[in-house]
């Protein structure tokens, strides 16, 4: 210590803290930088599971009971347009958040495609109700009851694809709420089948 110069000494002094600050301001600013990228792809899912969920809770059901009215004769054709389009709103919303989708998973993806094919179900279904064809409520329920459960099996595989375990759980509270409403209709259904 004694051949070094005083100035040097000082030096060594202020810029060893400064280094390590700088480093330690790094690691952090490279950690804030990482979670919030994670975020970012957690939130896209959790957009896919919202839209899913207002889908499968709300658009799905309200065609439904429409278009059993429709067929039974005591429907209004306003009130089933109405239901269509708000069906197909919602759909389109889980179409642009799944092509805005930051995270890919095979799995989510098979559960998208088989929601595709029940929408495309129920638009065969609203053609032959348009065309009266469908004579019993209880064929459109066997076509129109399966999209819902599609769609909380899509809300499902999305919470297993989240990697941030806060985000992951809320999007399965709200697949185990789905569940649950989907057992409570699913036997109504039944009950409406006999």
């Amino acid at each position: 210590m004694r051949g070094i110069a005083f100035s040097r000494l000082l030096m060594l002094v202020v810029l060893v803290p400064v280094i390590g600050l700088a480093i330690f301001g790094g690691r952090l600013t490279y950690d804030s930088w990482a979670r919030y990228s994670d975020l970012g792809r957690a939130s896209s899912v959790l957009r896919l599971a919202v839209a899913t969920g207002r889908f499968g809770g709300i658009a799905i059901p309200g065609e439904g009971g429409m278009s059993r009215e429709f067929v039974t004769g005591s429907g209004d054709r306003a009130k089933l347009d109405a239901a269509r389009k708000s069906t197909d709103e919602h759909y389109r919303a889980i179409r642009e958040a799944a092509a805005a989708l930051a995270v890919r998973d095979p799995k989510l993806d098979e559960q998208l495609k088989l929601l595709d094919d029940r929408m495309n179900a129920m638009l065969a279904l609203r053609q032959k109700i348009d065309a009266n064809e469908i004579k019993a409520a209880a064929a459109t329920t066997a076509v129109i009851a399966p999209a819902p459960a599609q769609a909380i099996d899509v809300l499902g595989t999305a919470s297993a694809v989240v990697s941030d375990p806060v985000l992951a759980r809320r999007i399965f509270a709200l697949y185990a709420t789905s569940n649950s409403s989907r057992t409570r209709w699913s036997s109504a259904a039944s009950a409406s089948w006999r």
